[in-house]
């Protein structure tokens, strides 16, 4: 008797004779994890009172994305990111390119 298996399944023989086939779960692509850029400002707010989606105020800064997420559950609110960028201009190929430039962290 020829088995023949395809990707990912494994082919094997039941009580009596028969061809039994399992599929083993297909490997989920490793996705890579948003890791925070060392060289990127990032801080983070609670929105002032009175202020809203369409109309943003920051209020107080929290240290850390996690004192933010708690603080916004605890609230229930939203906080705001906000991430800090110089525009910087760059000649390549004689045409001026107006690209963003990480400030760094002080």
């Amino acid at each position: 008797m020829e088995a023949k298996a395809a990707v990912g399944s494994a082919v094997g023989v039941q009580a009596g004779g028969r061809e039994a086939t399992t599929t083993a779960p297909a490997k989920a692509p490793r996705r890579r994890r948003n890791a925070p850029d060392p060289d990127v400002t990032v801080r983070y707010f609670l929105p002032k009172d009175g202020s809203s989606l369409t109309k943003p105020e920051l209020g107080r800064e929290l240290t850390t994305e996690g004192e933010a997420l708690i603080a916004a559950l605890k609230g229930n609110q939203h906080f705001f990111a906000v991430t800090i960028w110089n525009a910087v201009a760059e000649v390549s190929s004689g045409q001026p390119l107006i690209v963003r430039q990480a400030v760094p962290r002080s």
